[in-house]
């Protein structure tokens, strides 16, 4: 796993304790189950798990035994025990299948040292050692290994020790092999702090996160009082909350690095930034704010306050001042594509869609196998009713690279087409790529798709309740951000919860009053509740704020209210204006 690194001096190092905690008498793993829903949900490297802790059953030492297995197979074979390109077949090769190294690296490893891998990886727990001291007394006497207990020739003997320990040598530098495959060569500490800084600056490209974890880590083990690699690092985890399903733990872990860099170095401008970050995700946006401040009082131009700050206006509904942020962005920084695409966005949603384009372009002519503008760029000339040419350019980016949110919106292209097959092979590979299946966001659209289509009615169900799951899981309690809540609202409404709805839809209206994506789903909400009236004049309000008439006529939840006249009145006005 990438949180095992190996000091300049040889040692291997464990780092990034993220996932540990002090749990209580009553559980030893924290788990989020529903019954109804798709299977147990553990916290934990997928990879690395025992089968009893899928199952959602409680961990003891031989599930971590199972663990220490999975890691020493990777460490004599130079391969994972249990390796496949999606989450689901992972689980299914660790629930059903045992491990099997190529002819060539089995050649290698002494037969006593695959053995002892395959008794700690075994399925059932009482196939396994009792306790880790029985693994550690066969390594320090590999003749324990043979059954009939007869001392083997000392030459075999050492000639396996030298075999093993050549075997541990090389893979235990895989952490440190990992700088050379990430281009390393014994770069400085600013070199490092440097390159994982670049490296969250591309957050959306593969393995970008760990790669900046790595960095920071390297430098922190030599010098763990270092203020920057200590902010980097709370930053990564943030990276890593919002990427992966949002772990409690993670975000513990991100505030508690970030405070300690101020507490290190309170002029440090990236330690604040990371504060900000942890604290918005938090659902705390007066602390966020005045953190997000202080960095820009002590250092007006750094990237990442700047990308950051802009971010947290425009989840704020506050676009124009987010839209002015990022202006000053690009200015400063006119060779950075990221600033250019995240204006693009905040300008769509601002219907300045002509704007908005051509500054995507302008992007993609700096970045040009950036997918995250491929993404923003095809959505906004979704905006601007040009289907054929947001579905071009969302298929050019994926000739990049298979990227979830590329697939989500072509699932709504091929939705708003009335192709719902199309759709919903889309959004279920939106969610299968890159195991993707914590996105919250991909679970509603295909729920969406689902409902339009007989055969998967009740999949919609569960697919809108994995998605409050999951985004609930975000949420904190009291949030004050109206994207989510107002989402959270819409997909009661859709599973048939019309008193939750209206709350949050009310409270999101009060976070966001002029935010037309909130207006406009919060208009949806209302009708689903049964309250027309209240609807239409939410999506006058929308259509004033610059939501597009066209995503409002192919809304399909809308469909009742396109019996009202009030309905083809209020748009036939929009029109003629």
């Amino acid at each position: 796993p990438a949180n095992i690194i190996v000091r300049k001096d040889g040692c291997p190092v464990l780092v990034d304790f993220g996932l540990a905690k002090t749990v209580n008498a009553s559980t030893d793993l924290e788990t989020v189950t529903d019954e109804n829903l798709l299977n147990t949900m553990v916290h934990g490297t997928l990879a690395y798990m025992s089968p009893e802790v899928m199952r959602g059953e409680i961990a003891d030492e031989k599930s971590d035994i199972f663990s220490l297995g999975a890691v020493f197979y990777e460490m004599l074979y130079g391969e994972r025990a249990f390796k496949a390109p999606s989450d689901a077949e992972t689980v299914h090769l660790i629930l059903n299948v045992d491990p099997a190294p190529s002819d060539e690296n089995a050649n290698k490893t002494p037969e006593w040292a695959g053995w002892l891998a395959n008794k700690m990886l075994a399925k059932k727990r009482e196939d396994r050692f009792e306790k880790f001291t029985d693994i550690q007394d066969i390594i320090n006497d590999p003749t324990a290994y043979y059954s009939d207990g007869k001392a083997i020739n000392k030459q075999k003997k050492r000639k396996k020790r030298i075999v093993l320990s050549g075997a541990i040598a090389a893979v235990v530098a895989l952490t440190a092999i990992a700088g050379t495959q990430y281009g390393w060569q014994s770069p400085s500490v600013s070199g490092h702090i440097n390159a994982g800084l670049e490296k969250l600056k591309n957050f959306e490209e593969k393995s970008a996160i760990s790669e900046a974890k790595a960095h920071f880590q390297t430098v922190l083990i030599t010098d763990p009082e270092n203020a920057a690699a200590t902010a980097g690092y709370s930053l990564a985890l943030l990276g890593e909350y919002t990427d992966e399903e949002a772990d409690p733990t993670t975000l513990d872990s991100a505030e508690a690095a970030a405070n300690l860099a101020i507490e290190l170095d309170d002029q440090l401008a990236l330690a604040y930034t990371a504060l900000a970050r942890a604290k918005e995700y938090q659902g705390l946006m007066d602390d966020a704010k005045q953190n997000y401040e202080k960095a820009l009082s002590l250092d007006p131009s750094e990237f990442h306050t700047l990308e950051g700050y802009g971010h947290f206006l425009w989840q704020q509904g506050k676009l124009d001042e987010a839209a002015q942020i990022y202006r000053k962005a690009s200015t400063q920084y006119p060779q950075e594509s990221l600033f250019y695409t995240q204006l693009g966005e905040v300008l769509r949603f601002l219907g300045e869609y002509d704007e908005a384009e051509d500054v995507l372009r302008t992007s993609l002519s700096l970045s040009p196998d950036n997918v995250l503008t491929h993404l923003t760029l095809s959505a906004v000339l979704y905006s601007k009713n040009d289907l054929v040419g947001a579905i071009a350019i969302a298929q050019q980016g994926l000739q990049i690279r298979p990227h979830s949110a590329l697939y989500g919106n072509l699932g709504t292209f091929y939705f708003t087409l009335g192709q719902y097959g199309q759709a919903i092979n889309s959004f279920e590979r939106a969610i299968d790529v890159d195991g993707n299946s914590h996105s919250y966001l991909q679970w509603a659209n295909l729920a969406d798709a689902y409902r339009m289509n007989p055969e998967t009615t009740e999949k919609a169900k569960i697919a809108y309740k994995r998605a409050l799951q999951l985004l609930e899981g975000i949420m904190q309690p009291n949030d004050s951000r109206p994207t989510y809540v107002s989402r959270a609202g819409l997909y009661h409404a859709k599973a048939g919860e019309p008193k939750e709805a209206v709350v949050l839809a009310a409270k999101a209206l009060a976070l966001a009053p002029s935010n037309s994506s909130v207006l406009f789903r919060s208009a949806v909400t209302y009708d689903l509740a049964g309250e027309r009236t209240t609807a239409l004049s939410l999506i006058k309000q929308a259509l004033d704020g610059g939501y597009p008439i066209s995503a409002i006529k192919s809304e399909p939840d809308l469909a009742g209210m396109r019996n009202d006249p009030r309905y083809h009145q209020l748009l036939a006005e929009r029109e003629d204006k």
